[in-house]
């Protein structure tokens, strides 16, 4: 189910011309007032963007060029739910790539 998202999940994504695996982790997942994304191996090493969905489709935390090998995002700002992360990198690959539930 939705709701019961693993700690630690890893996800891996395929993207691009040449194709681009992304390696992403979210933990703790479900979160309280922060999560962390971090992304592993050669795709930590790209520029990216990243947004975060609501149910309804609206981008409710948007970060621009960086380096996410590991990022904390602020939750506190959200009500209880599931929210989608997108990453797009530096040559508009895009990745859509992991449920965050906030609890």
């Amino acid at each position: 189910k939705m709701g019961q998202i693993k700690e630690s999940e890893r996800i891996f994504f395929t993207s691009g011309c040449p194709p681009t695996q992304v390696e992403l982790k979210t933990y703790p997942n479900p979160a309280q007032d922060f999560t962390v994304v971090s992304l592993l191996g050669p795709a930590a090493d790209r520029i990216y963007n990243f947004s975060i969905f609501d149910s309804q489709g609206r981008i409710v935390i948007a970060k621009t060029e960086i380096h996410p090998s590991k990022i904390t995002v602020d939750l506190r700002g959200l009500i209880p739910g599931n929210y989608l992360l997108k990453l797009v990198d530096q040559d508009k690959n895009e990745f859509l790539t992991a449920w965050i539930s906030k609890q």
